[in-house]
């Protein structure tokens, strides 16, 4: 930007040219951050889209762990069962062998 020195500091153009140079520095650095500001509210949206789509994320992960716990419990009950079942199958295939071996 140009600056100019007055050659009569005293005349009114100089004063209005001083306060035009003045107004364009002004404006000049209100156009800078002007821009530094919608960058950072730019920024500040994509920070903000990308959290929201990281607990989006967690969200259906920590579903995903439920159901799985779920269905593990699930597996748990019926692994129960089968050994009690196989238990019971063993204890009635070993008492007719021990009875066998009686007589």
């Amino acid at each position: 930007m140009l600056i100019r020195t007055p050659q009569n500091p005293g005349s009114l153009a100089d004063k209005q040219d001083i306060q035009r140079d003045r107004l364009l520095r002004s404006t000049a650095r209100l156009d800078v951050s002007s821009r530094r500001l919608d960058n950072s509210l730019r920024i500040g949206e994509d920070a903000e889209n990308t959290g929201a789509g990281i607990l989006r994320d967690l969200k259906e992960q920590t579903e995903q762990i439920k159901r799985t716990r779920e269905q593990l419990d699930k597996s748990d009950t019926y692994l129960e069962k089968s050994m009690k079942t196989l238990k019971e199958m063993s204890r009635r295939y070993v008492r007719p062998l021990h009875i066998y071996r009686l007589q």
